[in-house]
This record gives structure tokens, C-alpha cells and sequence, in this order.
């Protein structure tokens, strides 16, 4: 059993819970509000190769490229994006 401080109260409760034993409060309110802002970012998200430091130098300096041209299109995207929603005004 691991005592956890209660963020609404500041005393000390059984973490196993799902509200504060003093003040009701729900202890994991902050990791369920985690997960969502998580699961929203995951969503939105715009998937980029990873670099590994184990990788080679050519892997490397091609993933650097690709990520650069990737950053280049979604500039480009948003600029035409951004000047479609100005004309239609």
C-alpha cells in the first residue's frame, strides 16, 4: 500500500484509492486528464522518423533531410491553407 498526498487537501491517503479518504477528492483526476491530452496529441500528431544514436551517419543525415522536406510541406500546406480561409471572407 504506497500513501500518496492528496493535491486538494495536502493530507496523506491510501493511493490504491480512487478518492482522497478526507475530502473526496479523485487522486487520479491528473493521470486521466494526462491520458486524454495524450490521446488528443497522439491524434494530431505528424509522424516523424525517429534518429537512433546507434543508427549510421548516411541513415542519420537522410532522416535530417527527410524531416526538412517534411517541415517544408506542412509550411507550405498551412500557407495555402491560410490563404484559402482569407479569400473566402
Amino acid at each position: 500500500m504506497k500513501a500518496i498526498r492528496c493535491p486538494q487537501c495536502a493530507l496523506w491517503t491510501d493511493g490504491d484509492k480512487e478518492c482522497c479518504a478526507y475530502c473526496r477528492y479523485d487522486l487520479h483526476q491528473t493521470e486521466q486528464q494526462a491520458a486524454k491530452i495524450e490521446a488528443g496529441r497522439q491524434f494530431r500528431s505528424f509522424p516523424v522518423p525517429e534518429i537512433h544514436p546507434d543508427d549510421p551517419y548516411w541513415r542519420r543525415g537522410a532522416i535530417h533531410v527527410l524531416r526538412f522536406f517534411q517541415l517544408i510541406f506542412t509550411a507550405f500546406i498551412s500557407l495555402i491553407g491560410a490563404i484559402a480561409s482569407s479569400t473566402v471572407h
